[in-house]
């Protein structure tokens, strides 16, 4: 079996705040961006895009987006690996995180308890992701990225 390739997106709102959703049900609590498994033959932010549509109900499907690309983070037991990406409110003009209703529109596998993959959702900022350790180690190693993307941004506004 080759490795699992998943996808995912780091939304940053206009207070440098990135969205997470905590999975229905677990125990220590997860916290992660929207991000699932590539489909055979989807593109990597095609994936991420629907997969925040599916877990966030943030419809950014047709949409000229302005993103960045981040480097893969494989996993330590190397079977998997994140493809992430990050999209800045602040880049993308008309987008409003704020207009949109963020719910669960997936639930996990019936035989699994067909219950909604997340159940609740906040927007931090990197320092609260760290020092809570809220996030995957795959994401949190992208956090010092996003954060020179942050800088890099305002440079420009």
């Amino acid at each position: 079996m080759g490795k699992v390739f998943t996808s995912g997106l780091f939304l940053v709102n206009k207070d440098n705040k990135i969205l997470i959703g905590r999975a229905t049900f677990s125990t220590p609590e997860m916290w992660s961006i929207p991000k699932g498994k590539i489909e055979e033959g989807e593109e990597s932010f095609d994936a991420a895009i629907r997969e925040t549509y599916e877990e966030t109900n943030i419809n950014l499907l047709g949409l000229d987006l302005n993103y960045n690309t981040l480097p893969i983070q494989t996993y330590t037991h190397k079977k998997k690996a994140l493809v992430p990406f990050v999209l800045f409110e602040i880049d993308n003009p008309g987008l409003d995180f704020n207009s949109f209703d963020i719910k669960c529109n997936s639930n996990v596998p019936e035989e699994r308890g067909n219950f909604p993959e997340m159940d609740a959702y906040a927007f931090k900022s990197i320092d609260e992701l760290i020092e809570g350790e809220l996030i995957h180690y795959t994401q949190m190693a992208c956090l010092d990225t996003i954060e020179k993307l942050i800088e890099l941004t305002w440079m420009r506004k």
